[in-house]
């Protein structure tokens, strides 16, 4: 055989076997197990049939992928937004988030973002991670997942608190009705993701205790009910209170 033949025959080889080990390589993050994909149809696809895959990518085609997700999406009349969020991005290298101000500038490039680390810059073109919003489904009661919810946030927040500089150590206000929150107290609506705690809403124990009852009574937001949380966040709280965060 000629040595031709042979390169051509072993270079198919290793294709095949790439291709093979990719399908197969799973990856691990916020204690949920995802499937790795490179491609958008098989990212959309995954959704549709309700596994959680992860799609693997350079960080400098964020906008390329993106848009790739979007068309495939609307091809099959799906709402992209059901189908993952484009703010969540983790290295594939450390695992780590990556914080949303660097998103952001992939999504806008010729806008100068500020912010909190606004001033921090990804390495360009690591490779990164996007998840879809497939999860597990879970058998716990929605009684005891609204206790899991009070209980999730409450350390949300002990975190939050511990990563102020003293300057910054004060009483706060709730971010719902104004009233005052004294130093490490209040419920913080967000997650912790690795070493990154993500924030959007303080409030004081009025304003969650109202926010869990809703739940109890309404079930989850965007599922047909007029709660206010979503499964996401019932599920890291449940999968904290069983203490595998």
């Amino acid at each position: 055989m000629k040595k031709s033949m042979i390169f051509v025959l072993l270079l198919m080889c290793i294709g095949i076997f790439s291709a093979f080990a990719q399908s197969n390589r799973i990856v691990n993050f916020d204690g949920i197990t995802y499937q790795v994909v490179t491609n958008p149809d098989d990212f959309v696809a995954s959704f549709i049939n309700q596994r959680p895959a992860a799609i693997i990518y350079r960080i400098n085609d964020y906008l390329q992928i993106g848009q790739a997700i979007m068309r495939e999406a609307e091809n099959l009349n799906i709402d992209v937004t059901q189908v993952y969020d484009p703010t969540t991005l983790v290295r594939a290298d450390t695992m780590q988030l990556i914080p949303r101000a660097e998103v952001f500038r992939h999504i806008m490039p010729d806008t100068t973002i500020v912010g909190p680390n606004s001033g921090t810059q990804v390495t360009s073109n690591i490779e990164v991670y996007m998840f879809n919003k497939v999860r597990p489904v879970s058998n716990i009661s929605r009684q005891q997942s609204a206790a899991n919810l009070l209980i999730y946030f409450k350390y949300v927040a002990e975190e939050w608190w511990l990563t102020l500089s003293a300057q910054q150590r004060n009483d706060r206000i709730c971010d719902s009705c104004y009233k005052g929150i004294r130093y490490g107290g209040g419920y913080i609506y967000g997650y912790i993701a690795g070493n990154v705690i993500r924030s959007w809403r303080l409030w004081c124990d009025d304003c969650m205790d109202e926010r869990v009852q809703n739940y109890k009574d309404h079930g989850l937001w965007k599922s047909g009910g007029n709660g206010f949380f979503e499964a996401e966040d019932v599920r890291r709280a449940n999968e904290f209170a069983s203490g595998r965060r």
